[in-house]
């Protein structure tokens, strides 16, 4: 699979429909897909195309899409660091931030606000964008797909509400629950595909990653780890 090529199709098609594209190595096993892109202030349409367009050419660039940073980082990249480092058993890093060369980050809304919030745009633009990641050879090529976004995606009753069967093809797997509440749910896919063998896709559901780094939130960013280095482990991956 040349995943360079189907990254710069995925890339030129955020391009085209004015889309958020994300960041991090194309070449990962990990795809993370968040709520939204986060700004300061509140955006307007043309300062969310600028984003969208900055983004796109971050993209582009080999020598910045996966660089790692060092300094104050927001308590999500903070917790997808912890992630990254547990999963591939690696020391954590504490000034320095580089989970981006083990994984790719987007998210499901295109647009960038300081606080999320599940109006009627941001749901028509999640269904686009799940239709939009449906048919991305990119976005289904990934072994393990963490969402990371609470109820912005949802997997309940039957038809267009299993949005995360629908667009991964996949089955819902179990609940695992850690303490106090916090908890996530696994998912496979069904068929094969060229891309990928059936039941070897992980699409894990959970909250937002933000906002601790300490008990209860800590063991289920545990817990999510032990199941994700496992499958990689499975698939010889790791």
């Amino acid at each position: 699979m040349d995943r360079e090529n189907i990254f710069n199709n995925y890339l030129e098609s955020c391009l085209s429909r004015e889309e958020f594209c994300g960041q991090g190595n194309p070449n990962s096993d990990i795809l993370i897909i968040g709520k939204e892109p986060y700004c300061i202030t509140e955006c307007n349409e043309d300062e969310n195309r600028k984003k969208r367009k900055d983004n796109y050419n971050l993209c582009k660039d080999l020598n910045l899409r996966d660089a790692s940073r060092e300094g104050k980082q927001s308590p999500t990249w903070l917790n997808y660091q912890y992630l990254i480092d547990l999963i591939y058993k690696r020391k954590t890093h504490e000034n320095k931030i580089d989970f981006e060369r083990f994984a790719f980050t987007t998210e499901l809304n295109k647009l960038a606000r300081p606080k999320a919030r599940l109006d009627k745009e941001t749901k028509d633009n999640i269904y686009e964008r799940l239709l939009f990641f449906k048919e991305s050879n990119f976005i289904q090529s990934f072994p393990v797909v963490i969402l990371a976004c609470g109820p912005f995606i949802k997997n309940t009753g039957e038809g267009v509400d299993r949005q995360i069967d629908n667009t991964f093809n996949a089955c819902y797997n179990k609940e695992i629950k850690t303490t106090n509440g916090y908890k996530f749910y696994t998912h496979y896919n069904k068929e094969d595909t060229q891309l990928i063998k059936a039941g070897e896709k992980l699409i894990i559901h959970t909250r937002q990653l933000s906002n601790f780094r300490q008990g209860d939130g800590k063991r289920l960013i545990e817990a999510m780890s032990e199941t994700i280095h496992n499958h990689l482990h499975k698939l010889g991956l790791i």
